[in-house]
């Protein structure tokens, strides 16, 4: 007896476990995770994407991490659709970690819960061709509010969406402007002015002037004026794709004397000396007179009746000192 008792109790240990896994197989089944971003599954580079783990089943624990290419997408933030309990989400090297806890500590609240979780990512700008993005659930565990407990492997197992596609498309081209514009089309210069000519919206040109003798023009657009004339430059932005700036050059006007003073100097005709028997006088006036040309040296030739008068009293003083002298040498020699 005691040994079929022994097998009784097995038996009925056996029925209760099996009866617990078929229970927790069907429950799973129940429960689900749908990782989706939208009907469209499409963004361009740029663009915000919202990326959303949906549970069929309000949700008291959850813990997770939500992978995605980094080299595609730029992580922004995280949301859970529901206010209180404890949250946080962490960028790291798998993805993006996430813990949410609802359950409550106080028996006379209610625990809190969440049906979905909400992931903003940016495609990034340098995305030139398109391209597909993976975003998967890599870690799950949740706990239900009917105490349902859950792995990842049991939402892979029944049928859950783990994991969604996100397709990249590349910005559209902006056309290219190919006609160059300019800051000036018509100018005047004196002749070795300058003038700094501007491509206004930024087309890559090449510089020609078609007369060189009149203006030239460098790699930049700066125009010099060389001589009277006119001339054409031409910033060429090739395939047909150019603008002209018409070039007057004007003669360079001499500048007058600002003051209105120190006229030039001119030859003065050449004086004739006095006729007539003039006695001259050594003194510090000089005049010299060789050949066709004439010079004053230092101060100028008193005039003719003056000279004459001094000339005069001069012979009658040195007179009068020799006349002395030699009345003095007779009185002597006597």
């Amino acid at each position: 007896m005691k040994r079929v008792g022994r097998i009784i109790c097995i038996s009925i240990i056996a029925i209760l476990i099996a009866i617990m896994v078929i229970t927790n197989n069907a429950s799973a089944e129940n429960y689900s995770v749908q990782v989706s971003y939208g009907s469209n599954s499409s963004v361009v580079a740029g663009q915000n994407v919202k990326i959303t783990i949906t549970l069929s089943e309000a949700t008291t624990l959850l813990n997770g991490t939500l992978s995605y290419e980094k080299d595609k997408f730029t992580f922004n933030k995280a949301e859970k659709n529901s206010q209180g309990g404890q949250w946080n989400s962490n960028p790291n090297v798998d993805g993006v970690s996430f813990l949410f806890k609802g359950q409550s500590t106080d028996a006379s609240k209610e625990n809190v819960s969440v049906t979905n979780i909400t992931f903003s990512f940016t495609a990034k700008e340098e995305i030139k061709e398109e391209v597909s993005a993976l975003f998967e659930l890599t870690d799950f565990s949740a706990i239900t509010i009917s105490e349902g407990q859950y792995t990842l492997d049991q939402m892979k197992n029944n049928g859950s969406t783990c994991s969604t596609d996100v397709t990249i498309s590349p910005k559209s081209e902006v056309p290219v402007e190919t006609v160059p514009t300019l800051s000036e089309s018509n100018i005047t210069l004196k002749q070795n002015e300058t003038k700094q000519i501007q491509v206004t919206n930024g087309v890559t040109v090449e510089w020609k002037s078609d007369n060189e003798s009149i203006a030239t023009v460098d790699s930049t657009g700066k125009i010099t004026a060389v001589a009277v004339g006119t001339a054409t430059i031409t910033a060429d932005a090739g395939s047909g794709n150019k603008a002209q700036v018409s070039v007057n050059v004007e003669k360079t006007e001499e500048p007058a004397d600002p003051s209105g003073q120190n006229p030039p100097e001119q030859n003065l005709p050449e004086q004739n000396p006095p006729k007539g028997n003039v006695n001259k006088v050594p003194s510090k006036n000089v005049i010299t007179n060789k050949g066709n040309s004439s010079s004053v040296v230092n101060e100028a030739v008193p005039e003719t009746g003056e000279s004459s008068v001094g000339t005069i009293a001069l012979l009658v003083i040195i007179t009068l000192i020799v006349a002395s002298i030699i009345f003095r040498g007779k009185s002597k020699i006597r």
